[in-house]
């Protein structure tokens, strides 16, 4: 539900227009920027420098990297798809009549099963 909520946002702000588009990208990195430095201040805080603890958030079994692997890459679906998105509504020369007319074509099935199979196997559900 979440991926279908994110698709239809992006889409309506793709089409609403390239300076809407460049607002809410603008407010989004603001926010991701509080956030970041949010982290790191709580993060050394209260950080345990043992090294043991060091590893420990990253493995799911002892020596198992696949909850780290699984989350990086749906982080680069999530970030690869809105940047992709984001550069095409930019660089088109009327996008608001390009974006709104185009129809889907067996290409855009492809990808959309191919982004859903990669997310389903980063997420362990497959």
């Amino acid at each position: 539900m979440f991926i279908l909520g994110s698709i239809a946002s992006v889409s309506a702000l793709n089409i609403l227009g390239v300076r809407l588009l460049s607002s809410v990208n603008f407010t989004l990195i603001a926010l991701q920027m509080v956030f970041i430095v949010l982290f790191i201040v709580l993060a050394f805080s209260e950080a345990d420098l043992s090294p043991a603890s060091l590893m420990k958030p990253l493995l799911v079994d002892a020596g198992d990297f696949s909850g780290l692997i699984a989350g990086a890459a749906v982080l680069c679906l999530a970030f690869l798809g809105f940047d992709a998105i984001a550069t095409m509504a930019e660089e088109a020369a009327d996008a608001k009549r390009y974006f709104a007319a185009r129809d889907p074509d067996y290409r855009d099935l492809c990808r959309w099963h191919l982004c859903c199979r990669l997310l389903r196997r980063a997420s362990g559900l497959s």
